[in-house]
């Protein structure tokens, strides 16, 4: 009988994490469509990397960093803490998106086009990349939170390694 218990919380645990494991990977693509977005958009305003803003670099690093801990943490997708900081990162890069958006605006003698074309352009860019970020909300929403004796001794272990 306990044998059929443990059983079947090793198979809620399994089918849990697979799923959130999917939408990490969605999350994962997602970060990656709004990087190359971004790049787009700074490609079409500034004649090389080194006109490129500084707001735009630290966007760069920071999903570069994100994805990198999403994949070596991805085994604690189901705990609270996991989703605290994904929401964490999302708010700071939705901040730090709007801000580039707003302040881009083309160097001089980049691209000489209408600036009808280039304004229905940018828009349909920026669109876009609202677009995404709001698939990044959604698939950090729906990351199922494990429910078993065992998560808060593990959420506790870390919260105690990441310092928070």
């Amino acid at each position: 009988m306990i044998k059929d218990k443990v059983q079947k919380i090793d198979q809620n645990i399994y089918k849990e994490n697979k799923e959130n494991e999917n939408l990490l990977l969605n999350f994962l693509r997602c970060l990656i469509m709004l990087e190359k977005k971004l790049e787009r958009i700074a490609r079409q305003n500034y004649n090389n990397r080194s006109q490129y803003p500084v707001l735009f670099i630290e966007i760069e690093q920071a999903i570069l960093t994100v994805r990198a801990w999403i994949e070596c943490h991805k085994i604690f997708s189901g705990f609270p803490i996991f989703q605290t900081l994904l929401a964490v990162f999302l708010k700071s890069i939705t901040e730090k998106v709007v801000i580039l958006i707003e302040t881009s605006r083309p160097v001089k003698g980049k691209k000489a086009k209408k600036n009808t074309f280039r304004a229905r352009q940018q828009e349909q860019l920026y669109k876009s990349v609202e677009l995404m970020i709001g698939h990044l909300i959604e698939f950090k929403d729906k990351i199922q939170i494990f429910e078993e004796p065992m998560s808060d001794k593990i959420e506790e272990g870390l919260r105690l390694n990441l310092r928070l």
